[in-house]
Formats: C-alpha cells, structure tokens, sequence
C-alpha cells in the first residue's frame, strides 16, 4: 500500500500469462509462464502458493509464488544455497523425503583439511504460505571455522523488485525530511550489521531483526527469508546487491570440535507489504516478541533515571506527560554488582556506594529500599531497581591483594575481595566504570550471585516493579579462560553473548514467577536474539537509526529512549509514529532531561497522544493502513480499548485520507481523534469499504492520533 510505492517499475505481463489466481486469498496476475526443467525437484509450502525448484547439486533454481489456483502470480529463476568461506564441495547428494521435501547433504573442505557435512532440508513450513530450510552443519575433526551464508538472489526486471528488512540505513527515503525506515527501496549494495556497528551513540546501518524481503507491487506478492531468532548468533551481517541477491553471512561459529551447527530458515509467501513477513515471525516466533511478564505494558511509557528518594512529586502533571516509570539511580549498592547485599535481615544495613563529588556513603537496606519503591508507587508511579550482569566492583586494584575477609560468607563486604576471591574467574581483566571490572555472566561463581540477587531483589522489594539491566555493549567480549563450545575465533574462549543466554534463561524464570519486569539498557546489542530476554527496553542513546532498530525488536514490547526529543513536531511526532516512548524531564535525573518549562510544554501537548499509546502492540496484517492522501504517514497498533493510528509528518496538511483494510473487530464504537495541544478529542465518522474503512483526519501541526475503540 502507500508506504511501499517507492520502488515499483515496470512489470512485464505476456498475454498468455495474464490470469487471475489467488495468493493467501488475494488476487494478482501472472508475470511469468511456468516451466519445468529436467533434473530439477519441486518442494511446495502446504497451501501451493510457494513452490521451489531445486536442481540436482542442491542448489535453489526458481521460486514460485501464488500457483495453488492456477498459473502463478510471480515465477523466476534464482539462485539459493549455503556458501562458505574458502571451502570446495567434493561431493553432493539430494534425495526426496515422502511427504516431508527434499534433503542435500555435501560434504565441504577447507584449504587447511578441515571437513564437514552439510545437510539442507527443505519442506512444510511454520505456516500453510512458508517453507522452511533447515541448515545442519558436522564434523568430526578439530575445531575451525569460516563464513557461513544463506545465500538467495532473486533478480528484479524492469525495477519490479523492491527489498527490505527491519533496520536502518542511511540512503532511507525521506517523508517531509524524515528517514522512514517503513519504505522498501530499490536493490542496492548493502553491508547491514546485526544490532548496528559503530558509535553506539551514533548508528546509521544495522538490522534488529533476521528478515530480508522481495516485493513485486505490481502482482502484490512478495518472498520473505527469515532466520529464527533462537538460532545461535555471534557475529552476522546482511549482504544485498543490485541483482536481488541477498545474503545473511555468520562468522565465528565453531564447526567440528564437538559442536553442530543448525541454522533455522524459513521462506514466506505474502502480499507485497513489509508488514506480512515481520508478522510472521511475530505469529511464529512469539518468546522472542512478547513480554515475559504480563505487567510489562503497565510499566513502559514515558520514563527517567533518576535519583529519586521518596519526594512528593508532582504527579498529575507528570502523568500528563506520559511519565509512567523511573530506573533507579539512587546507587542504594555498596559497589556496581552488588544490587542486592547478601544481609540476613530486610533491616541489615551496609554503606552505599560512595562517589566523589557526587554522592556521599549513606546507610543503606532491602526495608529502606523498598521504602522509596512504595513512595514511588503510592504516587502512580513504577520503580526499576539498577542492574548488571556484565560489570562489578568499584576501585579494583590488580594484581590481587590479599584478602580481607576472614570468612567466604564476608567476601561481599569489601570489592576487591569479591572480584578477586569470589568470582575471580568472570573477571575479563577490562576496566569498566570508576574502576570496575567487566566480568562474565556464565561464569557459575559470579551467575550464581546474579540468580541469588534478582531473588532478594523479587522477593525483599515488594514495591518494586523489577529491574533495568545495564551495559549490554560488553556482551561484544569473549572470557578467554574459558570455553562455550559453540564459538571460534583461533583460540577455544566463551563469548559473553553465549553466556548472556545461559544467564538470562535463569533469570527470567525467577521475576516472571514473582511478577516483576525486566528492561534492558540495550547499548549497540539492538538485534532480538540477544532482546529477547527481557520484557521492555530503555535504550540510554538517542538517534534515528537507533529508534529504528529498537522499533522492530520492540514490536511487541514497550520501548523508552535515553534523554528528551528536541523541540520540534518531527522529533514527537517519530515516538508516535515507531511506538516507542521519551525520557520526560524529570527532577535529579542522573545525565537525563532535568526540569525544563519550555520543553516539558511540548510533553504536555503531546502527552495525551502518547497516554493513548500505552500498551501498543504492532498490528503486522498486510495491506492494513495506507495514507492515500499521500501527505502524511501512518501506522497502527492494537492497544487494550481497540486501535490507534499515529497520522504523523503531514507538516503543513490540515486533513489526511486514511484506508483501514479489514482490523478484527467484533463491534466498532467509536472514532476519535486526538491532537497535539488540545484537551478535548474530535469524533469522526468512518466511511464503510470492501474489507475495512476509510477515515479522513483533521491534523493540527502535521498530526492526529486516531482512536479506533472497539470490541476486538
């Protein structure tokens, strides 16, 4: 619809091949005649309306798409298979499974002798439109490792071909000055990195989420190639080119050693709109989408870190803004990594972390803690209690001194004692703030403290509504004194990544059975394998290629971003439009937005379209909103009373036509329409269409939020 036109050419239709059939009960037309090859065998999706032809050597030769009812919407030859780095195959074997698909199994070797077998399965997919290609990679030898790449070149003609996938660049197309990362665009040489590279303040290319698609506008079909999120990742990146090829390269993964390799694919067929392939992972893959505690969306909306010790607040007019939530930053902790003391009593006390200039040592306990969460919460408010899995310690000195403690239980009481005498095999020797050291969460000394504290944390702070993990940028790192068995970079070591999932798949089980939330600070690790494992997200950098990327792994999960918007309409009117929410000014925030009359104006104006956003999940239904005015932009959630529709960018418009296609709605209610700076909402009246509605909004400065109330 009107958010992909920007790529569509010419489409070629020959009248032999003009008919009508239909694609996941659609109606395009036929682009190519069908043909069939000698040698080649076929493996269709459940419904037939995908279909691939796949040639002796394993190897993917044509697609198909939208055959179940006759001649196909779209046919073309391709190329499709695994690649890898510097290795010749010396052998290929394809056979056909009985009602399964089709199995290649090649075996592979590398300039030094290394080998592998490598075995391709093809067959019924997630979904009655999808197949899926099951990649499993064996040796029996040493530990090696090279490129290993799913590869798919599907090549446009005339410009019929457009591509996307849910991330960031810099050659976005802009919408009234804005990069709108909705878009598809033309095939273009691309190198996308998994969660974004560079500055993690700054990050203008990367991809949150495994999913490249084609799209053909002009038979409104398209082909989606989906990487499971649960696949084991260290370090991937998104290749494509002029020629359709797309290409999901992954290094650093061991092959032989003891470890096999399996790598889930799966294609997907759906109508020409981005929207069907990010919503089938979404339907398929839900673990990686939803949150795990169901106080998540209760939690997530306009947010601080702030030092907050019980003041009274100024409450109403903070709701007005949309604030919902704080991240600690009072430092109630003797040291970074030590959220939760190990004292016997919810009255024990300990000294708080001391810092220079900043913050004096005050006493400090689980009751005291607790205390200001209730003071927060009494208010209508929720509290994030600080914490890390990947640094710990404060004024670490190396090389060990000894030790003061004259018991293991006291070891906690002082920081060089703990780093080096209780969890000195997680220390990674690096520095990390005020003299801290980086340490590894699969470290059993130090995970075992990490479970131990989140527990405490559960259990000892009723008022508090979970945590906020920090520093995911030191996940990037590898303990070299130990080995995960599943990465290789030369030398055996565990990656931080690897153990990041052994720890958080621990943790989750002990908040989710006590009700409390997890956020996560997600510094430069914006890619949802590594997402996953929380309920929410406040992402300490502002930028648009970063809100971009955490939109998508945030699909179904509320997302803030660290510090407040400028003053502009573009810069409110962006939140709205990806669904996440801002840092509002807030008093003591730590390195966040203070007080400010001017900004916190905007707040106020912009805060009920926000309130109106809260618990919003991305409606991923092909075809489902389009501006056909073409003078604005737009995009809908489904929330707890219906839908909301942010009609964003419009700049000087004063009405947009807006086309809802078929929402599942059991009774509609009412429509109505809020804007930026007026208290009261405006009603309208929907005009009735084949398989949904039309709207026309009034704007005010570009903007309107629709309210779509209904019984779903």
């Amino acid at each position: 619809m009107g958010t992909r036109k920007i790529c569509i050419g010419p489409v070629l239709i020959t009248a032999f091949a003009l008919c009508a059939v239909a694609i996941s009960s659609r109606i395009g037309l036929c682009a190519d005649r069908p043909v069939k090859e000698a040698g080649k065998r076929t493996v269709a999706s459940e419904s037939g309306n995908l279909s691939l032809d796949i040639g002796s050597d394993g190897v993917i030769r044509r697609v198909t798409l939208g055959a179940s009812a006759g001649r196909p919407v779209f046919q073309r030859a391709c190329v499709g298979e695994s690649r890898f780095g510097g290795v010749t195959t010396t052998r290929v074997t394809v056979q056909t499974l009985p009602n399964i698909g089709l199995r290649s199994v090649r075996e592979i070797q590398d300039g030094q002798g290394h080998r592998a077998t490598v075995t391709e399965t093809f067959g019924p997919g997630l979904e009655t439109d999808s197949i899926s290609w099951d990649i499993l990679i064996e040796s029996d030898g040493g530990p090696w490792t090279t490129s290993i790449q799913t590869y798919l070149q599907i090549t446009p003609v005339d410009g019929d071909l457009c591509f996307w996938s849910a991330g960031t660049r810099t050659d976005l197309p802009k919408f009234n000055g804005y990069p709108d990362p909705l878009q598809t665009m033309p095939f273009t040489t691309l190198h996308l990195k998994f969660g974004g590279e560079g500055d993690p303040a700054s990050v203008n290319n990367g991809f949150s989420v495994p999913i490249a698609s084609w799209l053909n506008e002009g038979v409104d079909c398209a082909l989606s190639l989906v990487q499971s999120p649960f696949d084991f990742v260290q370090d991937m990146q998104l290749h494509t080119n002029a020629t359709g090829a797309v290409n999901f390269e992954r290094t650093k993964l061991r092959i032989g050693g003891g470890n096999t390799i399996r790598i889930r694919m799966q294609l997907v067929a759906h109508p020409a709109d981005w929207r069907g392939g990010l919503g089938f992972m979404a339907r398929q893959y839900p673990a990686a989408f939803d949150p795990h505690s169901p106080e998540a969306h209760a939690i997530g909306g306009g947010a601080t870190y702030a030092d907050y010790r019980g003041e009274e607040l100024d409450s109403t007019r903070l709701r007005q803004m949309g604030f919902t939530m704080n991240w600690n930053a009072r430092f109630p902790w003797p040291y970074l990594g030590m959220s939760m003391p190990p004292v016997k009593t919810d009255t024990e006390q300990w000294m708080s972390f001391e810092w220079p200039g900043k913050r004096d040592s005050t006493p400090q306990s689980a009751q005291l803690m607790n205390n200001v969460a209730e003071a927060f919460r009494q208010q209508g408010f929720h509290q994030l209690e600080y914490f890390t899995l990947t640094e710990a310690g404060t004024s670490i000195v190396d090389p060990a001194r000894p030790r003061q403690a004259a018991d293991d239980a006291e070891l906690w009481k002082n920081p060089n004692d703990f780093i080096h005498y209780q969890i000195p095999k997680a220390n990674l020797g690096l520095n990390a703030w005020n003299g801290a050291r980086q340490v590894d969460p699969g470290d059993p000394a130090w995970q075992a403290e990490i479970l131990r504290q989140v527990t405490a944390i559960s259990d000892r702070l009723p008022c508090c509504a979970g945590i906020c993990i920090d520093r995911l940028d030191r996940l990037a790192n590898y303990n070299s004194r130990a080995d995960d068995g599943v990465t290789w970079t030369g030398t055996a070591k565990r990656s931080l990544i690897y153990s990041w999932h052994d720890a958080m798949a621990k943790l989750l089980p002990i908040t989710k059975a006590r009700n409390k939330a997890v956020f996560v600070n997600s510094h430069i690790m914006r890619r949802i394998d590594i997402l996953r494992h929380s309920d929410g997200f406040y992402a300490e950098q502002r930028g648009t290629g970063i809100h971009h990327m955490l939109a998508f792994a945030a699909a179904r999960k509320p997302v803030v971003v660290w510090e407040s918007p400028s003053e502009n309409h573009t810069a409110f009117q962006e939140g709205l439009y990806l669904g996440f929410f801002h840092s509002v000014p807030f008093p003591k925030a730590d390195h966040n937005t203070q007080p400010n009359a001017s900004l916190e104006k905007w707040f106020l104006d912009y805060g009920p379209l926000y309130n109106a956003m809260r618990g919003r999940k991305w409606v991923l239904l092909a075809d489902i909103v389009e501006v056909t005015s073409e003078n604005a932009r737009a995009n809908i959630f489904e929330v707890e009373s219906g839908y909301v529709i942010p009609v964003v960018f419009g700049d000087a418009a004063t009405s947009a036509t807006v086309e809802l296609g078929a929402l599942p709605i059991k009774q509609l209610h009412s429509v109505k329409v809020l804007h930026p700076g007026v208290a009261a909402a405006t009603a309208i009246k929907p005009t009735s269409k084949r398989d949904g509605m039309v709207l026309t909004v009034p704007l005010l400065d570009g903007c309107a939020m629709v309210r779509v109330l209904a019984e779903k």
